[in-house]
Protein backbone atom coordinates (compact mmCIF):
# COMPACT_ATOMS: atom_id res chain seq x y z
CA UNK A 1 0.00 0.00 0.00
CA UNK A 2 1.02 3.06 -0.80
CA UNK A 3 -0.59 6.36 1.29
CA UNK A 4 -0.92 9.54 -0.30
CA UNK A 5 -2.13 13.31 1.04
CA UNK A 6 -5.46 14.35 -0.73
CA UNK A 7 -8.39 17.00 0.30
CA UNK A 8 -11.51 14.74 -1.38
CA UNK A 9 -15.17 16.93 -1.62
CA UNK A 10 -17.65 14.11 -2.11
CA UNK A 11 -21.20 14.84 -3.47
CA UNK A 12 -23.73 13.93 -1.01
CA UNK A 13 -25.49 11.73 -3.87
CA UNK A 14 -22.45 9.56 -3.55
CA UNK A 15 -21.34 10.06 0.02
CA UNK A 16 -22.32 6.66 1.37
CA UNK A 17 -20.42 4.61 -1.41
CA UNK A 18 -17.37 6.71 -0.49
CA UNK A 19 -17.82 6.30 3.11
CA UNK A 20 -17.71 2.50 2.22
CA UNK A 21 -14.91 2.22 0.56
CA UNK A 22 -13.16 4.62 2.54
CA UNK A 23 -13.69 2.57 5.62
CA UNK A 24 -11.77 -0.19 4.41
CA UNK A 25 -8.93 1.38 5.39
CA UNK A 26 -8.29 0.24 8.43
CA UNK A 27 -5.41 2.46 9.08
CA UNK A 28 -6.52 5.94 7.96
CA UNK A 29 -10.87 5.36 7.50
CA UNK A 30 -12.07 8.20 5.66
CA UNK A 31 -15.86 8.69 6.93
CA UNK A 32 -15.89 12.32 5.18
CA UNK A 33 -17.49 13.89 8.02
CA UNK A 34 -17.37 17.93 6.93
CA UNK A 35 -21.12 18.99 5.71
CA UNK A 36 -20.60 21.69 2.78
CA UNK A 37 -23.04 23.55 1.06
CA UNK A 38 -22.77 25.34 -1.97
CA UNK A 39 -24.66 28.53 -0.46
CA UNK A 40 -22.70 31.30 0.82
CA UNK A 41 -24.50 31.84 3.91
CA UNK A 42 -23.81 28.73 4.68
CA UNK A 43 -21.76 29.22 7.76
CA UNK A 44 -24.47 31.35 9.43
CA UNK A 45 -27.38 29.45 8.16
CA UNK A 46 -27.93 25.83 9.67
CA UNK A 47 -30.53 25.33 7.28
CA UNK A 48 -28.50 25.14 3.93
CA UNK A 49 -29.08 22.46 2.11
CA UNK A 50 -25.98 20.18 2.50
CA UNK A 51 -24.76 19.46 -1.04
CA UNK A 52 -21.15 17.59 -0.51
CA UNK A 53 -18.83 16.05 1.85
CA UNK A 54 -15.03 16.83 2.48
CA UNK A 55 -12.16 14.59 3.93
CA UNK A 56 -8.45 15.00 3.89
CA UNK A 57 -5.49 13.19 5.09
CA UNK A 58 -3.35 10.38 4.10
CA UNK A 59 -4.84 6.87 2.43
CA UNK A 60 -3.70 4.43 0.17
CA UNK A 61 -3.86 5.47 -3.11
CA UNK A 62 -5.38 2.80 -4.32
CA UNK A 63 -8.61 3.63 -2.45
CA UNK A 64 -8.45 7.30 -3.45
CA UNK A 65 -8.51 6.19 -7.23
CA UNK A 66 -11.83 4.24 -6.38
CA UNK A 67 -13.28 7.17 -4.51
CA UNK A 68 -12.20 9.17 -7.37
CA UNK A 69 -14.21 7.53 -9.81
CA UNK A 70 -17.09 8.41 -8.47
CA UNK A 71 -19.68 10.58 -9.80
CA UNK A 72 -18.89 14.25 -9.51
CA UNK A 73 -15.32 13.54 -6.68
CA UNK A 74 -13.24 16.61 -6.84
CA UNK A 75 -9.72 15.28 -5.21
CA UNK A 76 -7.07 17.75 -4.70
CA UNK A 77 -3.37 16.61 -4.00
CA UNK A 78 -1.44 19.73 -3.72
CA UNK A 79 -3.51 22.58 -1.55
CA UNK A 80 -4.83 22.32 2.03
CA UNK A 81 -8.65 21.61 2.60
CA UNK A 82 -9.09 25.20 3.24
CA UNK A 83 -7.59 26.11 -0.32
CA UNK A 84 -9.67 23.31 -2.02
CA UNK A 85 -13.13 24.33 -0.84
CA UNK A 86 -12.31 27.89 -1.98
CA UNK A 87 -10.85 26.55 -5.39
CA UNK A 88 -13.49 24.21 -6.16
CA UNK A 89 -16.51 25.24 -8.89
CA UNK A 90 -18.38 25.90 -7.65
CA UNK A 91 -17.25 27.11 -3.75
CA UNK A 92 -18.31 24.94 -1.16
CA UNK A 93 -18.74 26.04 2.03
CA UNK A 94 -18.41 24.37 5.74
CA UNK A 95 -21.97 24.18 7.73
CA UNK A 96 -20.62 24.97 11.11
CA UNK A 97 -23.16 22.84 13.03
CA UNK A 98 -21.94 19.57 10.87
CA UNK A 99 -19.07 20.02 12.48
Amino acid sequence: MTDIAATVIVPAAVVETARTIGSSDSVNPWTFPRALTTDPTGPSNPDAEITDYDASGTADAGLLALIAQLRGVVVNFTDTWQDSLNAADPQRYIIAEEM
